[in-house]
């Protein structure tokens, strides 16, 4: 793995065969875990890491260190202790059937409006109880003082998918659709930052962040110089956490110009303030959403605002030739 002096459990598919041992799917070798070979009965993968993860802090404590853990969770496929499906299980029996109600359609795909899934429940307590056994655990060592901890996830719940099915793994309501997809639901992810000494306890910001301002966010916290030519797409939030001003960007992108398991088909989007433009690449046509108002996108503005969706959709044109975006192609 390119930057680390240390890894463990990596695979080349970014999901695993199995949270149980062996840990590995016969029909698909790329999803297999390695290095938790001999793993007893009962074991569970999320818990298996974070063990590593608590062995890598006891062995680093006395000097400066940066890990990354992945915990695999919550992706597919859903598996969690039994146990913890059993008391979700029961929880979810005692909600009232809602049936259609509790979905709706999404362009071609559909949207799960409920969060009921008692293994995908399971598999978040498990990830909560991981990163507090990982805080404890500074503290136990005396380094929490010290240490920042960031908690980030990489999209949206996968809530949209081209039919209903089991796999419809949670809800990201009020939010709309779902991992995939270029609606909040997709893109709208937790980042919280543990920064002592710097970022209030409690605190909250509204300034908008994205992945690619974690790399300088990260440098600047620790005392480092940036390095602009590699993170030419981010720019840093500490001084944000520490109460400074926000830094000067007036939007954000983003483009998937291919097509995804949950319905979303190949477009982009750009957010200005709280305008958000959506643009999808099949057939031209675009959206606009006033996310201040509307952080549901259920009220499109574009032909209420031409002035605006014009602007916003010359600058994602604009964005994209800048950054010489690759884009999809007809057969």
């Amino acid at each position: 793995m390119q930057g680390f002096d240390f890894t463990f459990a990596v695979n080349h598919a970014g999901q695993p065969g199995a949270y149980f041992p062996p840990y590995e799917n016969p029909n698909w070798p790329v999803t297999d875990v390695p290095d938790l070979e001999g793993d007893p009965p009962g074991s569970y993968l999320t818990d298996r890491l974070t063990d590593v993860t608590l062995d890598f802090l006891e062995n680093n404590r006395g000097g400066p260190f940066f890990f990354v853990l992945s915990h695999y969770a919550v992706h597919t496929p859903l598996e969690a202790k039994p146990e913890k499906v059993a008391r979700y299980g029961e929880e979810a029996a005692a909600l009232p059937e809602l049936g259609d109600a509790g979905f709706e359609a999404e362009h071609e795909a559909v949207t799960k409006l409920r969060q009921d899934h008692p293994t995908y429940a399971g598999m978040v307590e498990s990830t909560d109880e991981s990163v507090g056994r990982i805080l404890d655990k500074l503290e136990e060592l005396g380094i929490a003082d010290r240490t920042a901890v960031v908690f980030v996830s990489d999209n949206g719940g996968l809530s949209t998918l081209m039919r209903r099915s089991f796999n419809h793994a949670t809800a990201n309501v009020p939010l709309r659709a779902g991992k995939g997809w270029l609606y909040e639901g997709g893109i709208r992810a937790p980042l919280i930052v543990r920064w002592p000494g710097a970022a209030e306890a409690g605190s909250e910001s509204g300034v908008p962040a994205q992945s690619t301002d974690l790399y300088p966010t990260l440098l600047e916290m620790a005392g480092l110089p940036t390095r602009p030519d590699q993170h030419a797409d981010g720019v840093s939030l500490a001084g944000v956490m520490s109460g400074e001003p926000a830094p000067p960007r007036d939007a954000l992108f983003w483009h998937f110009p291919h097509y995804h398991g949950s319905g979303n088909r190949p477009g982009a989007a750009v957010r200005e303030g709280g305008l958000k433009l959506v643009e999808w690449f099949e057939d031209g046509a675009v959206e606009l959403y006033d996310l201040e108002r509307d952080i549901g996108e259920r009220t499109d503005l574009a032909a209420q605002r031409p002035e605006d969706t014009a602007r916003l959709r010359a600058r994602l044109e604009r964005w994209r030739r800048s950054v010489g975006a690759n884009m999809p192609k007809s057969r």
